[in-house]
């Protein structure tokens, strides 16, 4: 997992991170605020052995960073009844206090609502979280910038290291209300309009031809304002499916129902391909969905499936050359300063290998 905007970063907590979580966790005046004042006193091989065991799609663990400095984790764990239970805690006391938690916990439930390999094995209905009721400020967070529900107050649930009982808050936010607030009206209809549709990324079949040509022809004419006779764009999508056959190229399509409304093409660079600008890099040549269904968390979904395909084949970072800043930045893609040798359009390049 892997999920960045503007200087914060959310990435999935490896065995490298164990000294700097042990520290945290061993560190009284961090974890006072969760009942532990003395710290937790606990091993580094059982921190090693509690990132092992959280390293599940529905049980994570994640190291929050900003300006690429370690500053704190989350967790989060995700239950048959539709509900994720997530935690936070920002352990770097010179981050704190700074604005920064609104913005880490919108970035954390927009990745639990809309994330296609969560969702699709336990679609998210709501997500409830608790903090101690003396965390005025957290409550206020919670209620004014998040737009949470209260639910109850826990009343002398559980008792701390130093024997006293606390209470907890708990809240709650459903996935309706957390797209009112925080997504346009227009994303909110667009996701009500695929809702119950059946959706499916899967590799090109002849089948979907016609169809394909027919995407690949918009996709010139409206995405590029490039006028081409249909019987060229056939000439270019011959070669595309010659290239797939001899496994130079990946080409994927996304169908709803059954019907091609939409694609991927994309490769991991090497000399038999027409563009290797960096060997042994996935590369996602092409991008296409129909105008009518953008904006709709389609292209991100696409995008999320060419990752997984891609680590799957043991590649750590994958490249792309665009001049859509926002849409690749949002999908976890950051902007370098080289430039596509044949197009000359930036260079993103996103890590997979977490």
């Amino acid at each position: 997992m892997r999920i960045e905007k503007d200087n914060v970063v959310i990435r999935s907590a490896t065995i490298n991170d164990a000294i700097q979580l042990n520290k945290w966790w061993n560190d009284g005046t961090v974890m006072e605020h969760a009942g532990f004042p003395n710290g937790l006193g606990e091993p580094l091989e059982d921190t090693i052995d509690i990132i092992k065991s959280r390293g599940e799609r529905l049980r994570h663990l994640c190291i929050i960073e900003i300006d690429g400095k370690p500053v704190g984790e989350l967790s989060y764990k995700i239950e048959r009844d539709n509900v994720a239970y997530p935690g936070w805690k920002i352990c770097d006391e010179n981050y704190q206090n700074k604005g920064y938690g609104p913005k880490i916990i919108k970035m954390l439930f927009e990745f639990l609502f809309t994330d296609e390999d969560i969702n699709s094995r336990c679609p998210i209905n709501k997500i409830v979280w608790d903090t101690m009721l003396e965390n005025k400020r957290a409550q206020h967070v919670y209620e004014t910038k998040i737009g949470a529900k209260k639910i109850r107050i826990r009343e002398n649930v559980w008792q701390d290291q130093l024997g006293n009982l606390r209470t907890f808050v708990e809240y709650e936010i459903s996935r309706e209300d957390f797209f009112k607030r925080f997504i346009s009206s227009h994303q909110v209809i667009n996701q009500d309009m695929i809702k119950g549709s059946n959706i499916k990324i899967k590799p090109f079949e002849e089948f979907y031809y016609k169809s394909f040509v027919n995407m690949f022809y918009a996709y010139f004419l409206h995405d590029f304002n490039i006028e081409l006779q249909y019987s060229q764009v056939e000439e270019i999508c011959l070669d595309i499916i010659e290239m797939v056959k001899k496994r130079i190229i990946f080409l994927d399509l996304l169908t709803i129902n059954n019907e091609a409304r939409g694609f991927v093409i994309y490769q991991i660079d090497s000399p038999k391909s027409d563009w290797c600008q960096k060997e042994g890099f996935g590369f996602i040549r092409e991008v296409y969905i129909e105008r009518e269904l953008r904006e709709k968390g389609l292209g991100g979904s696409l995008i999320a499936h060419v990752e997984r395909i891609l680590k799957d084949k043991n590649v750590e970072q994958i490249y792309l050359t665009s001049d859509n800043e926002t849409f690749w930045s949002k999908c976890g893609f950051i902007k370098t300063d080289e430039i596509g040798y044949k197009n000359q359009e930036p260079i993103y390049v996103k890590r997979i290998d977490q």
